[in-house]
């Protein structure tokens, strides 16, 4: 079983709430399940990636700088099922990732907050 999580699923994120709490509801049942099914021989994985190239960020209008390609995800997907519950490919990802792990709510928030600005406004913010 794959799911798609994302980086903004560990913060409240202002101007993209839902999608945020989606995401982290997608995370924390992806690990219950990885739990769940372990000795049943079912796989699960969640994949938390940064900006994807999907075509997603022109169509609404947003910057996705350092994109990553979904052919690499998928292949790194593949290549840790059964091996981890959450994998973060690329660089950016996994900065993000573990940096808002380590860091109380409030400051995840804000630097999201920071980032998605960016990614929505460019710099007109």
């Amino acid at each position: 079983m794959f799911s798609l999580s994302s980086c903004k699923g560990y913060a409240e994120v202002k101007l993209d709430q839902t999608y945020a709490a989606t995401k982290a509801f997608i995370q924390s049942f992806a690990e219950g399940l990885y739990w769940e099914y372990k000795k049943s021989g079912v796989d699960v994985i969640s994949v938390a990636p940064g900006p994807v190239q999907s075509g997603f960020g022109e169509r609404a209008g947003m910057l996705m700088g350092n994109a990553q390609e979904t052919r690499g995800i998928a292949k790194k997907v593949l290549k840790n099922l059964g091996k981890s519950i959450t994998i973060r490919p690329g660089f950016l990802s996994k900065f993000l990732g573990y940096s808002l792990i380590l860091l109380p709510r409030f400051l995840r928030t804000l630097l999201l907050k920071q980032i998605m600005g960016k990614m929505v406004f460019g710099d007109k913010k």
